[in-house]
């Protein structure tokens, strides 16, 4: 093993450079790949007020039981295709990239971290991690502290691996996102009680309530999730919905722990030779309630297991906003050890006095009589409290939802199908089938598109497309129909109009563009970064955005909900053709700026524009804001009063609008003088700017 291991370590040296760069104590400026690998053969420090820029394919080598501390600022951005890398020399482990500054924003992406103690240890302090690696840790792959402050923190993307306590550690910290993670093989050689995440509360007086979306939590050596109020009084209240989480030993254990647990998919938790492993998710802890709704929980040893008084809510026919509406699927839970091999949903042990509302839920049965043998509680023993869980859904009560927004694009000797993802189902979606002229012509696809090749340029074609769900076997109903008719190509052409951010009005950054015409057209991308770099962006939109491909004037907006109050984030529309070719516009940029009750502008109103004069081949900035209860309109001129550009029907909210300047027919203006305005029922502002070469 350890001849391996230094035949690995000697190739990416080799690979990466002949050159190294050994360092210690204080640190800041770039690492670049010429003077790669960084050689760490102390404790080294990012002193306060100077930051450290990692680039794309750097090494970073520990040679001990060292820290790498910043005190200022770490950014460390790779690319998909050249990572930057944190690791130990042979033989060695390193303690962890410990992050103490409070105010700036530390940022990893496209970076592995392996070998160490603690993969990323932030103290009260912001982090942003994105599409990164962290594994083979020997305590925690990141562990986050709010003890005094909660610093916004973004988890996104990254995958969590081989972790031998805790996969990601939240300590007090409300301001938590965790967001479409993998998190494998955590807790590998801890005690029971660790897992793939866990949210804990040592004496915070208000709820720890981070999001938890999104993310496939698998095969841990213990829980998937864990919850843990040290208080005793379910300040940790997180929000978890829609996980995959399957393959751990329990899929939660929640200690004195409220939040809302909804539209997750549990299964398969348990160890197959460990008769007291398996629910799905276990609650424990008197006066504590969660509000668990709209889940799966199938294949486990036990679906819900209470213990101490809890009382979960899961589900109700209260009219209280806040309370469980039901709608989980509760069956196939099957005991394996045990030798009647029953199906338990809901078991109360031990002492477990308290009555438990379990209404509106489907337990794989219409009969009340069958329900019941699947609850342990008085009715088994008569020292346990009630589980009421009439009424209950029935088979013909289930939803199977269809697609969404089928659209058929038409281009030469080919269609391109795309869709999006149902509303919520009683099922576990398995895939899709396309069917053209009514008839099924896919097996099974899992993605949220399909290219028909099988076409005749000239012959019109009518698509729809059906989900299929397992649990009990269901078909949704077929989706909108979509009609196309490919023909020959003439190219891409595609008018821009505008291309602008706002902030919504909940407080997150929306971004809309428009098109005069668009012609094969395969549709739209959106790429983000924190640096105006776009090598570096990554998409952010889950699926492409489908064009119209038409000649009228079409009008698109895309919410970015996924942001850091106070960080500058920068925006690309990425358009592709029908062959997938890409063309960019931007970037322009927006800021956030504080975490607050999201609330609307109380005047409708114009700033400047910025730069003025403002130069061609340059973008100028309109910060436009729209009060509650309005609708504005925002227009370019010339000097004879001729229409340049124009933004309509802008929603309240704190808007930028960024002009090229170029004329609706995408051609460039001619330097001289313009006149811009604001329309609303409020507010008629004309405005002067400049335009020279």
């Amino acid at each position: 093993m350890k001849k391996r291991s230094f035949i690995l370590f000697m190739m990416i040296l080799l690979i990466t450079s002949v050159y190294s760069t050994d360092v210690t104590g204080e640190v800041y400026g770039i690492w670049t790949v010429a003077g790669s690998p960084y050689n760490i053969l102390g404790t080294t420090t990012v002193p306060e007020g100077q930051s450290l820029v990692i680039q794309p394919g750097v090494n970073v080598i520990f040679h001990g039981n060292f820290n790498l501390t910043v005190q200022g600022q770490i950014t460390a951005i790779g690319t998909e295709a050249d990572s930057i890398r944190f690791f130990a020399a042979p033989d060695t482990r390193w303690n962890s990239i410990r992050l103490e500054n409070i105010e700036l924003l530390h940022t990893f992406s496209h970076c592995v971290i392996t070998g160490g103690n603690i993969g990323i240890s932030p103290i009260n302090a912001k982090l942003y991690v994105s599409h990164c690696r962290i594994g083979f840790m020997l305590n925690n792959g990141i562990s986050l502290h709010g003890l005094t402050i909660q610093a916004e923190t973004m988890i996104r993307d990254s995958k969590i691996h081989d972790i031998d306590r805790i996969g990601i550690m939240v300590t007090q910290n409300s301001n938590v996102q965790i967001l479409r993670n993998e998190i494998t093989r955590c807790a590998l050689t801890a005690p029971s009680g660790q897992g793939g995440i866990q949210i804990s509360n040592q004496n915070s007086p208000t709820p720890i309530a981070p999001l938890i979306e999104g993310n496939w939590i698998h095969n841990n050596t213990w829980q998937g999730i864990i919850g843990f109020d040290m208080t005793g009084l379910g300040r940790v209240a997180p929000i978890v919905r829609n996980n995959l989480i399957e393959r751990n030993h329990s899929g939660f254990n929640m200690l004195h722990t409220a939040g809302r647990i909804y539209n997750n998919i549990i299964r398969d938790n348990y160890i197959i030779t460990n008769p007291n492993s398996g629910s799905g998710i276990t609650f424990n802890g008197a006066g504590v309630r969660t509000v668990v709704e709209y889940n799966i929980i199938t294949g486990n040893f036990t679906g819900i297991f209470v213990t101490g008084n809890a009382l979960p809510d899961l589900g109700s026919n209260s009219d209280v906003p806040g309370t469980s509406k039901g709608n989980n699927v509760i069956m196939n839970n099957i005991f394996t050890y045990n030798p009647a091999n029953d199906d338990f949903s809901i078991v109360m042990f031990p002492a477990h006095t308290a009555n438990l509302n379990a209404m509106n839920n489907y337990f794989g049965s219409d009969i009340a009589t069958e329900i019941s043998t699947t609850i342990t509680d008085n009715a088994v023993n008569p020292v346990l409290g009630t589980v009421n869980f009439q009424p209950f859904l029935t088979f013909a009560d289930l939803n199977f939802n269809p697609p969404q927004n089928l659209t058929a694009n038409p281009f030469n000797q080919r269609i391109v199908l795309t869709w999006e993802k149902p509303e919520w189902s009683h099922g576990i979606l398995e895939g899709y089938r396309v069917y053209r002229n009514d008839v099924a012509f896919t097996g099974l696809i899992q993605t949220l598109e399909f290219h028909d090749t099988d076409v005749v340029n000239g012959t019109t074609y009518n698509y729809h497309v059906k989900a299929v769900y397992t649990i009990q076997t269901g078909v949704s109903v077929a989706s909108n129909t979509a009609t196309a008719t490919p023909s020959e190509e003439t190219g891409l052409s595609v008018t821009l109009l505008s291309f602008f951010t706002f902030i919504s009005a909940d407080h997150n950054v929306g971004i809309r563009w428009s098109t005069g015409s668009e012609n094969n057209l395969l549709g739209f991308n959106i790429r983000r970064n924190t640096s105006s770099d776009r090598n570096t962006s990554y998409r952010i939109n889950n699926h492409l955005i489908n064009p119209s491909n038409s000649s009228v004037i079409n009008e698109y907006t895309f919410i970015d909900t996924e942001i850091l109050y106070g960080v500058e984030f920068f925006y690309w529309l990425e358009m592709l053709d029908n062959n997938s070719i890409p063309t960019f516009h931007g970037p322009i940029s927006s800021i956030v700026e504080e975490f607050h009750v999201p609330c609307l502008p109380e005047k409708t109103s114009l700033s400047n524009v910025f730069p003025n004069p403002m130069r061609v081949n340059t973008v100028s900035n309109f910060d436009i804001d729209v009060k509650e209860g309005e609708t504005a309109s925002f227009a370019i001129f010339n000097i004879r009063g001729q229409l340049i550009h124009e933004v309509s029907d802008i929603i309240p909210g704190n808007h930028r609008i960024s002009w090229n300047g170029r004329d609706k027919n995408d051609r460039e203006v001619a330097s001289g003088v313009y006149f811009y305005r604001l329309t609303s029922p409020s507010i008629h502002t004309v405005q002067r700017m400049v335009i020279v070469r």
